[in-house]
């Protein structure tokens, strides 16, 4: 495999390990760059080739059709900045959608569906969501606090289970702290 995808000759790695050898910190930190460059590309091919791994059932194609149809309606909402009350509907609805999409069966006391989960992380809906809730959308008031409640609820059953999301959410928690 490594031979088919190998676009840089083999005597490369041979020129930055001596480019490492040298006693000029500047030689040493390049060589040492380009090295950390050429393997860590191959890490980051098999972490792509780990997220394609998640369309391999029916379901999940289902899945991934369900969330870009709805997911291109919350970024038109977002781009629109000002959601009236028929909007806001529907954003309830998709947040409502998709918070039971994160859950084996729909069901929000069970386990996690960690395939969905990372479905959703793949399209961005977690900064998306994180976008509504930093103020970057007006709301009509009367569905401010709704949309807020599915907002949260979504990112609860995003998070369930799911370290990766956890770690991104208590990144952002400043967001979640200047929330009124």
């Amino acid at each position: 495999m490594f031979d088919d995808t190998d676009y840089v000759p083999r005597g490369f790695v041979n020129v930055a390990v001596d480019l490492c050898r040298y006693e000029f910190d500047t030689l040493v930190v390049e060589g040492m760059f380009l090295l950390h460059r050429y393997h860590s590309s191959f890490e980051d091919m098999f972490s792509r080739a780990m997220q394609t791994q998640l369309l391999i059932t029916e379901r999940s194609k289902e899945v991934h059709a369900i969330v870009e149809k709805n997911l291109r309606e919350i970024r038109l909402m977002l781009a629109d900045r000002n959601i009236d009350a028929e909007n806001s509907r529907n954003l309830k609805r998709i947040l409502e959608e998709f918070s039971i999409l994160c859950y084996m069966d729909g069901n929000r006391l069970g386990d996690a569906h960690p395939i969905n989960q990372q479905i959703l992380v793949n399209f961005g809906v977690l900064d998306d969501v994180i976008d509504i809730l930093n103020g970057q959308v007006d709301i009509e008031s009367d569905a401010v606090s709704d949309i807020y409640r599915n907002s949260f609820q979504l990112l609860m059953a995003m998070a369930h289970g799911n370290p990766i999301v956890q770690q991104r959410l208590f990144d952002r928690m400043f967001v979640f702290l200047k929330i009124e």
